[in-house]
């Protein structure tokens, strides 16, 4: 909800163009959550709920620079077009191995980059007449005010490699502080064991709550045999994990009856 306040409060009042907004942030989501959910079907067998997800959040990542300024129709495109390049960059993620935490490049820099190009291909005056003028139409109208037509799309990716590059150097000069002070990364036993027990000396979710779904209580402790309670069958083990090399680096509990 908080997605609709930002895109639809840019306008700073409560006219057409906000509710374009609004209406574009909506469509722009579903697009995407129903693309990834396709993509999952046809290249992993089946859809996820997490997938699904995150198709929602790359579609309101992508029309977020858009979303005033282009039509609903358009706004179909933008959220497909979002996946197409987000769901591209995690498969190349994955099959070269890049360390991208909760794939936030891949859905948050790859879906907001395809929205600033989607800007510059879709943008329309009889949306919004506030364009500036030397900039024109996107790429998919045609010339209007003597504009060259793309011009808005060149201003785009003039955008686009700038923030780039800002964003690029900051990361690499805090990166390389990191590295040669308290370092950048924990060794595999920290990681396996899971960084809220290695390194905050805590765990990131309490046993006693879930623990009775399976049978046991909330005394059982880690790899130790957990009584079964009334009505649910025996569990034998419990085996808290940090990392499970199966499901591509996704933490979570295993238990074994």
């Amino acid at each position: 909800f908080g997605w609709f306040g930002f895109n639809a409060g840019s306008a700073g009042a409560a006219n057409g163009i906000a509710t374009i907004a609004f209406m574009n942030t909506h469509i722009a989501a579903s697009t995407a959550l129903l693309c990834w959910i396709v993509l999952e079907w046809i290249f992993e067998g089946h859809p996820t709920a997490t997938g699904a997800s995150i198709g929602a959040v790359v579609g309101l990542v992508a029309i977020t620079p858009a979303c005033g300024y282009i039509t609903c129709m358009a706004s179909v495109s933008v959220g497909a077009f979002g996946v197409a390049c987000s769901y591209t960059s995690l498969w190349l993620k994955r099959k070269y191995k890049f360390d991208d935490t909760l794939d936030v490049f891949c859905c948050h820099g790859v879906g907001g980059i395809a929205g600033a190009i989607a800007t510059g291909c879709w943008a329309n005056f009889a949306v919004n007449p506030y364009i500036p003028l030397q900039a024109g139409q996107g790429m998919f109208y045609p010339s209007i005010h003597g504009v060259p037509q793309g011009m808005l799309l060149g201003f785009q990716l003039a955008a686009i490699c700038t923030a780039v590059a800002i964003a690029g150097s900051v990361t690499a000069v805090t990166l390389l502080l990191m590295k040669y002070t308290i370092g950048i990364r924990v060794d595999e036993d920290a990681e396996s064991m899971g960084l809220d027990r290695s390194v905050h000396g805590g765990d990131g979710y309490s046993l006693a709550a879930i623990l009775p779904l399976f049978g046991g209580h909330a005394g059982a402790h880690n790899g130790e045999k957990a009584p079964a309670s009334k009505g649910h069958s025996d569990v034998t083990k419990i085996d808290i994990i940090g990392v499970d090399p199966s499901s591509d680096g996704k933490a979570g509990v295993v238990v074994t009856a």
